[in-house]
């Protein structure tokens, strides 16, 4: 399926209409960038409008808190109206998500 991840559970994440950074490029069809930043020394829990965050290590060895697992990867943040989703996707396959509202985040939960 074109623009989907497939998840350990046989379902998928539909991707259309999200713009994917590789390096400092663009990569999508007619959208708007939207922020692609490290994500050095941050609480994830700050993380609550669209973008995507990176980084080239662990972010326990980064100064990150409240993370699901410590290990490399690229943390998707979407906001829609007054909710907040965040996706980690690691380097060792694992992914996570949780969602907020009235800034009160969700537990981490493995897909």
């Amino acid at each position: 399926m074109a623009n989907t991840i497939k998840l350990k559970n046989n379902n998928y994440l539909d991707l259309r209409g999200i713009v994917i950074p590789t390096g400092i490029d663009w990569v999508g069809t007619n959208q708007a960038p939207v922020k692609c930043e490290r994500y050095d020394n941050c609480n994830f829990d700050d993380l609550k409008d669209t973008g995507f965050f990176y980084c080239d290590g662990a972010p326990g060895s980064k100064g990150c808190s409240n993370y699901p697992e410590n290990t490399t990867g690229c943390l998707i943040v979407l906001r829609m109206l007054v909710f907040s989703y965040q996706f980690f996707l690691c380097h060792s396959g694992s992914i996570y998500y949780r969602g907020q509202y009235n800034n009160n985040w969700s537990s981490w939960k493995s897909l």
